[in-house]
C-alpha cells in the first residue's frame, strides 16, 4: 500500500516525536495516519509501538495483529511483529507470526530461535526438538541453532551431548553476541550441576569480562549508582507518621484493597513462593508485570505523591494487569510478585493504602552467587550481575531499601525465608497464605502439576516447574573462596536479616 507524499511527512514526523520520548504526541499522530492507511503493515505495527508507549495495550495488541495478516511475506516484518507479542505477553500470537515468518524466508534462524524458545519455555521441549530438526539438517554447523540444540539437549537432561556442543561453540570465533553470552551460560550450568565449580566460574568470570568491556556498561552503572544515592536521600527524609498518614488514607477505587506486592532482592525465592500461592483459587498472581513501573513509578517521580492525578494512574495499572488475564479477574486478591520493584517499595507504599508486603529473604550468599549464574537479557538491573562486586553492591543497596522502611514500620508487612518454603513448603506457605487473609489449601503444595507452564515469565521459570527441592540451600559454601572477600560488607545484613 502506497502513502502519499503528505501521508510520508506526517510518518517522519510521528518517528521524530517518538524520537525525541513526546510519546502521546506520537500516539496521536500515528492514530491519525491509520484513518487514512488502515492497512499499512509497517505503519500499523509503529502505530503499535505508539500505543504501548501510552499504555494501551490492547489497542497495540490489535494492531499487531492486523499488521501480521497484512504483512504478506515481509519476514523481517513478521519478526518485529512476532517480538513485540511476545514481549507483551502474547506468545501464542508471537508463534503464529513466526511461523508465518518462516514460511516466507525458511532459513530465518532468529525464528526458529524465537519459536523454539516459546514452545519451550510452555514445556513443550519435544514439539521444539521437532522445529529444530529442520534447521540443523539444512545448517548443521550454524550456530544459533547449533545453541538451540545443545540447550534442548539440557532440557531434556542430556547434559554430555549438551556439553560437548557448547564446549566448542565457547571455544570458537565469538557470532552473534547475546547467544554465544548465553552458551556459557548454560555450559557454567552444567559445570555447577556436574561439581566442576572452579571451572564454571572461570567460565563465567572471563564471558563477564568480555562483556564489561563495553564502556557502555560503565555508564549505565554509573546512572544505576546515582539513583540509588537519591533514592535513599528520599527515604532518610521519611518519618513512621509520613508512612502511617499514607497507609491510613481511603484507596482511590476498592480493587486497590484487593492488591499485595511480593518482593525482595531477584534470586530469593520470590517466584517459587508465587507459584505456590498462585495454586490458591481466589488469588492471582501476576509474575514481573510491568505495570507499576510503566505507569505508576514515573507518574511519581515526575508529579511526586500528592498530585490529585495519583487515582487516574492507580486505574491504568489495575487496566494492565487485567489486560494479562483477558480482561477480568475475580479473585480477592492480586499478587504483584516483582522482586526488582522492591527498590521503590516507597511508591507502593503512597499508592495502595492497607497493602498488605511480603519480601522474600534468602542466604545473601546464596543470592550473590545465584545472580552470577543467572542468564538475563542485558539492562540496568542485569548490569549489576557482571561482577560479584557489582551483585553485592546491588544486593546492599536493595536491602538497605527495605530495612529502612521496616524500621520505619506503618505498614503490613511480612518476610518469608526461602529456606522454610523448601524445608516446608506447607507450613510457610500456610503462613504467607494466611497473611494475605486467605485460608491454606492443602493442595498449593502441589502447583508444579496444576499450573506448570502458565504466566512464569521469570528468568527461573524452569525450575519452578519442577516439585520442591533443597539442592540450592547453602550452595555459596561450595564457591566460598570466590565470595570471601565480600563477605565483610554483607556481615551486617547477615546479622539484620537473621542469617549470622
Amino acid at each position: 500500500m502506497k502513502l502519499s507524499p503528505k501521508q510520508i511527512d506526517a510518518w517522519k514526523s510521528a518517528r521524530e516525536l517518538t524520537r525525541q520520548r513526546n510519546v502521546v504526541e506520537a500516539a496521536r499522530v500515528y492514530h491519525a495516519l491509520l484513518q487514512q492507511a488502515a492497512l499499512h503493515p509497517a505503519l500499523l505495527y509503529e502505530a503499535a509501538l505508539a500505543a504501548a508507549e501510552v499504555q494501551d495495550l490492547s489497542l497495540a495488541e490489535k494492531r499487531l495483529v492486523k499488521a501480521q495478516r497484512h504483512a504478506g511475506n515481509d519476514a523481517t516484518l513478521l519478526m518485529k511483529i512476532g517480538r513485540l507479542l511476545n514481549h507483551l505477553r502474547r506468545p501464542d500470537a508471537a508463534r503464529v507470526c513466526f511461523e508465518s515468518a518462516l514460511r516466507a524466508d525458511p532459513a530465518a534462524v532468529d525464528a526458529w530461535q524465537e519459536m523454539i524458545e516459546i514452545l519451550e519455555r510452555a514445556g513443550q521441549v519435544a514439539h521444539a526438538r521437532e522445529c529444530l530438526t529442520p534447521i540443523l539438517s539444512s545448517h548443521p554447523q550454524q550456530p544459533v541453532a547449533r545453541y538451540l540444540d545443545a540447550f534442548l539437549h539440557q532440557r531434556q537432561g542430556q547434559w554430555d551431548a549438551a556439553e560437548i556442543i557448547l564446549r566448542e561453540l565457547v571455544s570458537g570465533p565469538v557470532f552473534e553476541a547475546r547467544v554465544y553470552i548465553s552458551c556459557h551460560y548454560l555450559l557454567a550450568g552444567i559445570l555447577d550441576q556436574t561439581d566442576r565449580h572452579e571451572e564454571a566460574m572461570q567460565l563465567l568470570t572471563r564471558v563477564k569480562e568480555w562483556v564489561l568491556s563495553n564502556p557502555d556498561f560503565e555508564t549505565t552503572l554509573q546512572h544505576y549508582d546515582a539513583g540509588c544515592a537519591q533514592r535513599m536521600r528520599l527515604l532518610e527524609q521519611f518519618t513512621p507518621e509520613l508512612i502511617r498518614d499514607w497507609q491510613g488514607r481511603e484507596p482511590f477505587h476498592p480493587d486497590d484493597r484487593k492488591v499485595a506486592f511480593l518482593g525482595g532482592h531477584p534470586r530469593s525465592g520470590t517466584t517459587l513462593l508465587e507459584r505456590v500461592l498462585d495454586s490458591h483459587p481466589d488469588l492471582t498472581a501476576f509474575d514481573e508485570p510491568g505495570a507499576f513501573y510503566r505507569s505508576i513509578e514515573p507518574f511519581l517521580r515526575r508529579f511526586g505523591p500528592d498530585h490529585p492525578d495519583l487515582g487516574k494512574v492507580t486505574g491504568h495499572y489495575r487496566q494492565q494487569l487485567l489486560w494479562e488475564t483477558g480482561g477480568s479477574c475475580d479473585s480477592k486478591v492480586w499478587l504483584d510478585k516483582n522482586p526488582s520493584l522492591t527498590a521503590c517499595l516507597h511508591s507502593w507504599l503512597r499508592t495502595f493504602p492497607g497493602i498488605k508486603v511480603v519480601i522474600a529473604l534468602r542466604h545473601p550468599l546464596d543470592v550473590m552467587l545465584s545472580c552470577f549464574f543467572l542468564d538475563s537479557s542485558m539492562n540496568a538491573l542485569s548490569s549489576n550481575f557482571l561482577s560479584l562486586e557489582r551483585i553485592s553492591k546491588h544486593y546492599r543497596d536493595m536491602m538497605d531499601v527495605w530495612l529502612r522502611l521496616r524500621d520505619l514500620g506503618g505498614f503490613d508487612w511480612m518476610e518469608s525465608r526461602y529456606e522454610d518454603t523448601v524445608a516446608a513448603p506447607a507450613g510457610e506457605g500456610r503462613r504467607v497464605t494466611e497473611f494475605l487473609g486467605l485460608d491454606w489449601r492443602e493442595d498449593q503444595v502441589d502447583f508444579h502439576q496444576k499450573k506448570p507452564h502458565t504466566n512464569v515469565v521469570a528468568p527461573t521459570y524452569h525450575d519452578v516447574t519442577k516439585p520442591v527441592h533443597q539442592r540450592s540451600t547453602l550452595r555459596w559454601l561450595k564457591y566460598e573462596k570466590y565470595l570471601a572477600p565480600h563477605m565483610e560488607l554483607l556481615e551486617p545484613y547477615l546479622k539484620r536479616l537473621g542469617y549470622a
